[in-house]
């Protein structure tokens, strides 16, 4: 039997919900739910799963890391659960000039046009994600 814990990975979050160090010693696993750290929902584009956050909020995944073992977390229990789709915007007018991959926060207005699997604004399945990739767009 192996005892799983999904959590809330965002430290503004996780200080306040979770008993950290007693979570590591009964858990075998402790699953960031790093996902939709950013999303359509936002007036500014960003990524799903940020590796580092550039607004310096403390939502990248190095902070979620950082601050789960800095509350007493077990290194070799932690696991990291990224986005495996992408999240899209429609930008505001005149973003686009603005987009670079220093610049991933930029003025938007919304969610992006629904994936054609997906259905859903603003989101692409990763099989979409790949097909747009191959056919180079």
């Amino acid at each position: 039997l192996i005892i799983s814990v999904g959590v809330a990975p965002s430290p503004a979050v996780a200080g306040d919900a979770y008993d950290i160090p007693a979570l590591g010693e009964l858990a075998d696993l402790l699953v960031l739910h790093s996902w939709d750290v950013r999303g359509p929902w936002e007036d500014t584009t960003g990524s799903a799963t940020p590796l580092h956050d550039v607004g310096r909020q403390g939502l990248g995944l190095n902070d979620f890391v950082s601050h789960w073992i800095e509350q007493g977390a077990p290194r070799g229990k932690l696991v990291l659960g990224v986005a495996a789709y992408a999240r899209t915007w429609a930008l505001a007018p005149g973003s686009a000039a603005l987009v670079s991959g220093t610049n991933p926060r930029v003025p938007a207005r919304g969610p992006g046009p629904a994936g054609q699997d997906s259905g859903v604004p603003g989101y692409l399945t990763s099989w979409e994600v790949g097909d747009m990739v191959r056919s180079g767009a």
